[in-house]
């Protein structure tokens, strides 16, 4: 959903994101979101 923000923290990260850590990191985050809203 959050392309440009996925991008940014590739850029910042682009080590964990290969490693995919970028996914997991990810999961959690969406959920989070998704209760929130």
């Amino acid at each position: 959903m959050h392309k440009a923000c996925a991008q940014d923290w590739i850029a910042a990260n682009p080590t964990e994101a290969r490693l995919g850590r970028f996914a997991s990191d990810l999961q959690p985050k969406r959920r989070h979101d998704d209760d929130h809203a």
